[in-house]
């Protein structure tokens, strides 16, 4: 079994009960080197449209800058299709690796965090790792 498939594996079998608001979050990102704060976001909420706004606003934003990164849900076929830079599909090496930091940031602070919440981390972290100057971020409950 490849590394990626065990990061996987782990990621989707970790299974957390969502809880309101944001601190989890904060302190996971603390852990982490508050990665968010390496490059410029945009994010995108709302009830409908988020997706093709975020693919536009990607598409447009590459031509200002060398590095865009794109993060998005769900996926249809891939994981790795919610984290993009370029446009294109990260690979599953990095993957592995993101998902690690997340997995044991969350064990220092002793939480379990959701899903979309490791995945966002996983984004954050992967984008500041890859240096992209500017990201544009499908935001889930409550638009933060």
């Amino acid at each position: 079994m490849s590394a990626y498939i065990r990061s996987l594996s782990r990621l989707l079998s970790h299974d957390s009960t969502p809880k309101l608001g944001l601190n989890r979050m904060s302190r996971v990102l603390e852990v982490m080197g508050n990665p968010q704060n390496n490059f410029l976001s945009f994010h995108v909420a709302g009830t409908n449209g988020k997706g093709s706004t975020c693919a536009f606003l990607s598409a447009l934003l590459g031509h200002a800058f060398d590095k865009v990164g794109l993060y998005t849900s769900p996926h249809l076929l891939c994981t790795r299709e919610r984290i993009q830079i370029n446009n294109n599909l990260i690979d599953e090496s990095l993957f592995y690796e993101a998902e690690n930091i997340v997995f044991d940031a969350a064990h220092t602070i002793g939480e379990k965090l959701t899903f979309f919440e490791r995945m966002t981390a996983m984004a954050y972290w992967i984008f500041s790792k890859q240096l992209v100057k500017v990201a544009v971020i499908e935001v889930g409950l409550g638009g933060r």
